[in-house]
């Protein structure tokens, strides 16, 4: 569990590194984009061409992050067996220190729109 405020909820999904996500609840669109933002200004990622389904895609030391949008969540992974543990981890310590001081609380609300995939 990574530490956010009261209310809002962030984890690491899955020890299994292949299953391994980032995911915040209750989260919409607008933490979806300052998450990609952060990938490609703090972490120096590369913004890709989106999914067709809307997936965000940003590439973070050459490897492809997809940044989804469920009902009230925003998800962080990586495509199915090309998944890197430590990368995962360092993305989610990064994000957890960014979003852990209470900046970014307003974007955590359920305005998301469902993309079906």
């Amino acid at each position: 569990m990574l530490a956010l405020a009261a209310g809002i909820v962030g984890l690491v999904t899955s020890s299994f590194a292949a299953n391994r996500a980032i995911e915040w609840l209750p989260a919409g669109e607008p933490l979806r984009e300052e998450v990609v933002r952060i990938l490609v200004d703090e972490l120096h990622g590369k913004r890709l061409s989106d999914d067709h389904d809307g997936t965000r895609r940003v590439s973070v030391n050459g490897k492809v992050l997809n940044i989804t949008l469920g009902l009230e969540t925003v998800s962080v992974r990586m495509e199915f067996g090309r998944a890197d543990a430590a990368l995962l981890d360092m993305v989610a310590a990064h994000l957890d220190a960014a979003v852990g001081f209470g900046r970014y609380d307003a974007l955590f609300r359920a305005t998301a729109h469902f993309h079906a995939q």
